[in-house]
């Protein structure tokens, strides 16, 4: 009798750690060459969202989808750069950190090509890396200052779909502290018509909000800092980006 029920649980333990491992792979290594990575609709036929597809799907994902412009946010990616330029698209390639925060100014340009390319009748795709972070806050930020999107539980609903967890609270501190530097740049350069009041923030745990008298003042004291140190450099895009 021992010897049966030992084998047994052999058996067992074996076909538990083909399952497992199985699994792994899927889920680590096959998935993303059979489903594009975190890919999903912001604006049906206009604006789509995903992390780096797998050479082997980019072509089929940009034709079935009718994208006509690309806006990366994790640098240039070989792969998609070799399809857009053989099926003559536009692509833009951008760099920001893994974890969503960088140059505002990034934001600033890369929904100004999502907003140009919309009203152009073109369909874009907007990814980073893992389609998470970076991609997030740039779909919180058209949400919010494009569309008018102020339900700050829809934006967080919307970023855990691609898998941000909760109890990250740097993107949405990000996202709060920026939002207001990033309105008046897109206000500046014809974007958007007014920089909204209240201004939208992310409430999530963890993350700081901000009035939108706060951020002035926090906006100002910087470029009070910026200009005394005398960075003329900076000057000139600062005085650019502040005009209301």
């Amino acid at each position: 009798m021992g010897k049966p029920r030992a084998n047994r649980w052999i058996v067992i333990f074996i076909v538990v750690l083909i399952v497992a491992g199985g699994w792994r792979y899927w889920h680590k290594q096959l998935r993303h060459r059979v489903i594009p990575r975190r890919f999903g609709v912001v604006e049906h036929g206009q604006v789509y969202r995903s992390g780096k597809i797998h050479p082997q799907l980019i072509r089929k994902v940009i034709e079935k989808n009718g994208i006509d412009v690309i806006v990366g946010l994790s640098g240039r990616y070989e792969p998609e750069a070799a399809v857009a330029e053989e099926l003559d698209l536009e692509a833009n390639w951008y760099h920001l950190h893994g974890d969503g925060t960088g140059d505002i100014r990034v934001y600033a340009d890369a929904i100004e090509n999502i907003v140009e390319a919309t009203g152009q009748g073109k369909a874009v795709l907007v990814h980073c890396s893992a389609g998470t972070m970076r991609t997030g806050a740039a779909v919180a930020f058209y949400r919010m200052l494009v569309q008018g999107q102020c339900d700050s539980r829809r934006i967080v609903e919307e970023m855990k779909k691609y898998d941000w967890k909760t109890k990250d609270s740097v993107l949405p501190s990000y996202v709060n502290r920026n939002i207001y530097t990033l309105a008046v740049m897109l206000k500046a350069r014809g974007v958007i018509d007014e920089i909204p009041n209240p201004i939208p923030q992310i409430e999530s745990k963890g993350a700081k909000t901000y009035s939108l008298e706060e951020l002035r003042n926090l906006d100002s004291a910087a470029a009070s800092v910026r200009w005394g140190a005398g960075d003329w450099l900076l000057r000139g895009s600062v005085a650019r980006w502040r005009v209301i």
